[in-house]
């Protein structure tokens, strides 16, 4: 192995680090932020009660929810209840 070879090994390693932690720290970030959205979105559901809306509204607020925000799984009725 020319020192060419381990240099670029060594180079291509640190650089995949780099990236690997940034993605680490962009995911932390972003489940940081969607504890408190989803706790909101809880209370918020709990708080419709007051107009006398029933479960058809959590339903339909899935229904349109994953529609609007394909792919993201935490939009189900399931997880809305």
């Amino acid at each position: 192995m020319t020192t060419l070879d381990k240099t670029y090994i060594e180079f291509f390693a640190d650089i995949r680090r780099q990236i690997r932690e940034a993605r680490f720290r962009a995911l932390h970030l972003v489940n940081k932020e969607k504890i408190p959205l989803y706790r909101n979105i809880g209370k918020t559901i709990y708080y419709q009660q007051q107009y006398g809306w029933g479960k058809s509204i959590v339903e339909l607020l899935a229904a349109e929810l994953q529609k609007e925000f394909v792919g993201n799984d935490g939009f189900s009725l399931r997880k809305l209840w």
